[in-house]
This record gives C-alpha cells, sequence and structure tokens, in this order.
C-alpha cells in the first residue's frame, strides 16, 4: 500500500532517458567529428612533410638539365 499523496512512478525512466539521449547523442556526434578533423589534420601535415622530403632529397639545379 502507497502512502496518501504519493503518485505512480511508472514511466519516469522513460522520461528521463528522454530528456538525457539529445545530450548523449551531440557527446558522440561531437566525438566522432572531432576524431575526422584529427585525421585530416595528421593526413595533411603527413603528406606536407613527404612533399617537403621528396624536394629536399630530389632537388634540380639549371646545370643538371645540360
Amino acid at each position: 500500500m502507497r502512502a496518501p499523496g504519493l503518485r505512480s512512478e511508472e514511466g519516469q525512466s522513460f522520461v528521463e532517458f528522454a530528456l538525457v539521449l539529445p545530450f548523449l547523442v551531440f557527446l558522440i556526434l561531437g566525438i566522432v567529428q572531432f576524431g575526422r578533423a584529427w585525421h585530416n589534420y595528421i593526413s595533411i601535415t603527413d603528406a606536407a612533410r613527404v612533399g617537403a622530403r621528396e624536394g629536399a632529397v630530389h632537388r634540380l639545379t639549371a646545370c643538371s638539365s645540360a
């Protein structure tokens, strides 16, 4: 038996989940977006390093083509 004045708590967990769900989705999507941006940063940095190395190792001078 319930004490007078107390209401039923049916559906409370569903309402709490519905309130928290947008924040969880936002957090997960933010983590995914950060991972994609980090991957792009690493790829561009690696490409610049490889390009600079190729430019330094395989130098051409005006006399070498003659």
